[in-house]
């Protein structure tokens, strides 16, 4: 697949009271749910909910190279253009009518907040996007040539490393 946004530039806030980036991951038939948050000052909070009463959250402290790499996932999959019409299409295109079942019903949903984004001559400012995909693994495996679902996929595994080097998931 051609690498269309790896030279997209990009800025965050250093605001730590704001979210740069949050994933969340949730299997539809289980009440657990897992999430990270990044926030603008590298602040990175993994959080657990559903296993007990309250919910467990741990914070690690990302540098600046950590925090762009950590966001750069994102931003090189395309997600700040995610385009829900175009990705549809791309789907139907590749799928030819035919049903994809996707077995595991795991739900990951990406926010994504950035002050300015550039690629090529497309320069935008206060970009905010959100999407959700069901069972991104298997996505990137019928949808290979579809950046975003790989760039989702990419930030489900961060989270599940992230909650493993917390103990919080095996």
């Amino acid at each position: 697949a051609e690498d269309v946004y790896g030279g997209a530039e990009f800025t965050i806030s250093s605001d730590p009271s704001a979210v740069v980036l949050f994933v969340q991951g949730h299997a539809v038939q289980s009440s657990v749910t897992h999430s990270m948050r990044l926030f603008g000052d590298g602040r990175l909070e993994v959080t657990v909910t559903g296993q007990a009463p309250v919910p467990d959250r741990r914070v690690t402290q990302l540098d600046k190279t950590a925090q762009q790499d950590l966001v750069g996932i994102a931003v090189r999959h395309g997600l700040p253009e995610w385009d829900t019409t175009r990705i549809e299409s791309e789907k139907a295109i590749a799928l030819k009518g035919q049903h994809l079942a996707t077995a595991d019903g795991y739900v990951v949903t990406v926010m994504i907040a950035l002050e300015t984004y550039r690629r090529g001559d497309r320069q935008l400012e206060g970009v905010v996007k959100k999407m959700s995909v069901t069972s991104p693994a298997t996505a990137v495996e019928y949808f290979p040539e579809i950046q975003e679902f790989r760039g989702i996929h990419e930030l489900q595994l961060y989270l599940e490393r992230a909650l493993q080097a917390q103990r919080l998931y095996s």
